[in-house]
Parts: C-alpha cells; sequence; structure tokens
C-alpha cells in the first residue's frame, strides 16, 4: 500500500494516513491496553502475579495445586484483580493439631485471619482454618495477597489442595451470618449455634423454642408457644372510633384501671331503671294441724319464713331442730298458742344438717313452711 504522501522512513501520523479496511479473511489480532506509561496487560488465568492490576477479564478465574509436607508459610498470591477464593483440601498432614489457616494482607507482609465458610456445610459461622481433609471454603477477599499457613508439629503425610481465585463475586449459601442456625418446628426444642430460621416460627422460652400459636388453637390452652407479654391496654381521654372489622386495644383509665361497662343490658334486668334486680325463691312445706314430727329438709338449706294459718291447742309446743330428726340443736321454739293469725314470722336462717318441726303435747298451728 503506498503512503500518502509518501513516508520512506516509517509509519506516518494520523492525519496523513489512509483508513485501513480489515480483510474478510483477517486473522485474530492481538491488542494491548496502554495504562499511560507502560503497556498493561490482560488478566490471563493461571499467571495472577504477573498480571496483577491489569484489566479484568469478567468471569476469569486461576487454580493453583498446593502440596505440603512440613509446617510452613504457603505461597503468597497477589489477587488484586480477584474478589473470590475457594480452597479445597484434600488430604492433611499428621502431627499435633496440624491446621492450615487462610490469611489476607494489604502490604503483603502484615497478615490477618480471613474467614471463609465451609461449603459442605449450611449452618454456623464461618472460619479461619481447619485441620480436616475433604471439605471445600470459599468467601470473599478482603485484601490484596492471600496465603495458606500451615502450623502444627508435623509428623507425617502431606496437605494437598486447590487454590482457586475468581474475578466476580459468588455467593455465600449461608448468607454468612454468625447467627444462623437450623430447627425442626417444634416444642422444647433445642438449638445449637445461633437462632432459628424465621420460617420454623419458633419463640424462645427462657431455655428452649416453642412454634408459635394464636390463641384459638387447642395447644394454646397451656399456653405453650403463645407470647407472653399479655394484653396491652392504652388510656385515651375519649374513647377511639372503630369500624366493623377493625381491631382496638383494651382501653384504661388514667389510673391504668381496665375500662368495663355493659354495652347491651343484660335480659332480666329493670330495663327503664337500669337496675338488676335480684329475687328470692324457694319452696315451702304444709303442715296440717295436729301432733307430729316433720322432716323438712335433709342437708344445710335456708329457712324464710313460718305462717301460722291457725293458733295450736293451749298446751301445744312446736320445736324447730337443725338436724333430720326431732332432737338435737334448737333453732327456735315459737309461741304458737297465742299468735293472732294468720301470722308470718321471718326468720332468714341458714341450718346445717337439716330442718325438722316437731309438735307435741297437743295439737299444733296449721302452718307453712317457706325454705331453699
Amino acid at each position: 500500500m503506498a503512503y500518502i504522501p509518501p513516508n520512506p522512513n516509517g509509519q506516518a501520523t494520523s492525519a496523513n494516513s489512509a483508513p485501513v479496511v480489515l480483510a474478510s479473511d483477517q486473522s485474530v489480532l492481538t491488542a494491548k491496553v496502554s495504562d499511560g506509561t507502560n503497556n498493561a496487560g490482560v488478566f490471563v488465568p493461571g499467571t495472577p502475579n504477573s498480571t496483577a492490576n491489569a484489566v479484568v477479564v469478567a468471569g476469569t478465574s486461576e487454580s493453583h495445586a498446593f502440596n505440603v509436607s512440613a509446617v510452613q508459610t504457603g505461597t503468597t498470591y497477589d489477587v488484586g484483580n480477584c474478589a473470590w477464593v475457594s480452597v479445597q483440601i484434600l488430604t492433611q498432614y499428621t502431627g499435633t493439631t496440624p491446621t492450615i489457616t487462610f490469611q489476607t494482607s494489604n502490604d503483603g507482609t502484615n497478615w490477618v485471619a480471613c474467614t471463609l465458610e465451609n461449603t459442605t456445610s449450611t449452618t454456623g459461622a464461618g472460619v479461619t482454618g481447619t485441620s480436616t481433609a475433604g471439605n471445600s471454603y470459599q468467601g470473599p477477599l478482603p485484601g490484596r495477597y492471600f496465603r495458606l499457613n500451615f502450623t502444627g508439629a508435623y509428623t507425617s503425610g502431606t496437605a494437598t489442595g486447590t487454590v482457586s481465585f475468581f474475578t466476580t463475586s459468588r455467593v455465600l449459601h449461608t448468607l454468612g451470618a454468625a447467627v444462623q442456625g437450623t430447627i425442626s418446628p417444634a416444642d422444647a426444642a433445642s438449638l445449637s449455634g445461633g437462632l432459628p430460621v424465621a420460617a420454623a416460627g419458633e419463640v424462645f422460652n427462657g431455655t428452649t423454642w416453642d412454634r408459635q400459636r394464636s390463641a384459638t388453637t387447642a395447644a394454646a390452652t397451656t399456653g405453650t408457644g403463645l407470647l407472653g407479654a399479655g394484653a396491652l391496654g392504652i388510656y385515651n381521654s375519649s374513647a377511639p372510633t372503630i369500624t366493623n372489622g377493625n381491631y382496638e386495644r383494651l382501653q384504661l383509665d388514667v389510673n391504668g384501671n381496665l375500662k368495663d361497662s355493659l354495652a347491651t343490658l343484660i335480659a332480666g334486668e329493670d330495663l327503664p331503671n337500669n337496675v338488676l334486680r335480684v329475687e328470692q325463691h324457694g319452696t315451702y312445706i304444709h303442715i296440717a294441724a295436729g301432733q307430729a314430727t316433720t322432716t323438712v329438709k335433709s342437708g344445710a338449706g335456708f329457712l324464710y319464713s313460718i305462717t301460722f294459718n291457725s293458733a295450736a291447742a293451749a298446751t301445744n309446743v312446736t320445736t324447730l331442730y337443725d338436724n333430720t330428726a326431732g332432737s338435737g340443736t334448737v333453732i327456735a321454739i315459737p309461741a304458737t298458742t297465742s299468735v293472732t293469725t294468720p301470722v308470718t314470722v321471718q326468720y332468714n336462717i341458714t341450718f346445717t344438717t337439716g330442718l325438722t318441726i316437731v309438735t307435741s303435747t297437743a295439737n299444733g298451728s296449721d302452718i307453712t313452711v317457706s325454705y331453699r
């Protein structure tokens, strides 16, 4: 292709260059991105240290195997371009408390623990290390550098596994919550390692967890699963206005006393005068004039009155006993021979054992006993 204008010394300026049209069968071209001073490479899987802070390609990842047979500090990885790490531990060496810890740093010199989750567990908080083989751990990368630290007294064997880094974040399947836990809906259930999941609907009873219940369920009669705060009331200087289907708290007076009144009068009241009447109701027995022992009632009761319908003979003696026989505790000996009949004598007294009336010596009065 000719230069316009011709430049025998190489490239021309853009103003002095003709447009370039790529051939239809052009092979793949390699592009470089400049950071203003030097050419910056594109992040390539497998070489994080040589491409740190390069242009990141979404979804890129890299993996590094480890094989350690001694107590030592593992390889330092510059993961400035990465957001996520996964550590899979295949085998572990034996010894006194052999542990593989996860560490992160921003300067590559001062290291702190890095918390990852165990992907084989669905509960509990993350961990900063492990002594167990056969598990995988994952989590976000909080620093520029990452490494494994192999501690404990080494005896034999080899710690093996793979460390993988990802440029995009992933999701912790336990949501990373240190207060997680699972529980099957049940009463008096115990839970180790956190709070129950919300779906279980559990409420703490001070020792264990119970299923929450509404007040209309059968189990609610024992109080199990009911929130124990008790009913709450509120003071309003004026009564609230509610409509059909509304709920309202219990109403209190200014002193905290529960307001209580009947909106509808009870059947049987004296409605015009707004008075609840209480009337005495009893039964009766008639005893004809003569001489007899009459057990009016056996057991405890109440004697309202005795009506003397006629006078007794002059020598008659009438006796009332608190008993089921004509003897024992005397209630009264009315003067039946001199009464002006008919007359009702009010007693309004209780008896304990029974009520027996004896008319003797001569004919007694014709009497009516009112009792219950």
